[in-house]
């Protein structure tokens, strides 16, 4: 999964679901990829993507710019729970 911006990115727990769904069983990890201040670039969302990475959104608490680093972090665990 790879952290995202735009603005069809669907949350933490679709993504799970939505994997689970069509693979009938969950992933037996997960890789979270988490971005510089800004977004990741097309192309690196389009080689993440080549590569099995869906991207997720960070939720309303990160903007992308202004916050700790630590913020995305903060956030995914938030969508965990």
């Amino acid at each position: 999964m790879i952290g995202s911006l735009q603005p069809d990115a669907p949350p933490f727990k679709k993504n799970l679901a939505d994997f689970s769904s069509e693979h009938r069983y969950p992933p037996s990890s997960v890789l979270m990829l988490i971005g510089p201040e800004g977004d990741f670039t097309p192309a690196e969302l389009a080689l993440a993507h080549s590569h099995g990475c869906r991207p997720i959104t960070l939720g309303p608490l990160f903007s992308g710019s202004k916050q700790p680093r630590s913020m995305p972090e903060h956030s995914f665990l938030r969508m965990l729970v």
